[in-house]
């Protein structure tokens, strides 16, 4: 039961997060979701076709689940489409993120770690500044925004909490 209910969470994160990105004139990048500073086309209600790079550590039954929500949110919205790279280990993760950045081929949003990797990547300028984007208030609790912050902004959006 636990296990279906931290599903729901992500899910319902995933999607939200997508909604988001579809949404804004920049479109973003995140377990937390980051945006990246490069701006693909934009959705902006106009209708215009748009295609987000979305970038995860998951694998097996989690991409599944992280697939079958970004297929619903692409039926409910035709313009959007969301090309999905799975890279599930940790250290080809964060190596394969890195030379996306160096060769201007970041994901519009990636879904890994908090902390270190978003200091580390808007420390470089490499992230969108989400510190006034009107969702933060609903997602970020004031506990987490120095976990995903960096010089006073924040750059991450936690999508899932796991407890020890």
């Amino acid at each position: 039961m636990k296990r279906w209910i931290a599903m729901l969470m992500i899910s319902c994160m995933v999607l939200g997060a997508l909604n988001g990105c579809s949404q804004n004139s920049e479109e973003t990048n995140e377990s937390n979701s980051t945006p990246s500073t490069s701006e693909s086309s934009s959705a902006g209600g106009s209708g215009e076709n748009v295609t987000l790079q979305y970038m995860t550590l998951a694998d097996g039954k989690i991409l599944e689940a992280e697939q079958h929500i970004i297929d619903n949110y692409i039926a409910d919205n035709g313009h959007v489409n969301v090309e999905v790279t799975s890279v599930p280990a940790v250290d080809t993760f964060i190596t394969t993120l890195k030379a996306k950045f160096a060769a201007g081929e970041e994901p519009d949003m990636y879904l890994f770690q908090g902390g270190t990797r978003v200091r580390e990547f808007a420390s470089a300028g490499l992230l969108k500044d989400l510190t006034d984007e009107p969702y933060m208030a609903e997602y970020v609790a004031e506990s987490d925004k120095p976990f995903n912050s960096f010089d006073g902004k924040i750059y991450g959006v936690p999508m899932r909490y796991e407890y020890n």
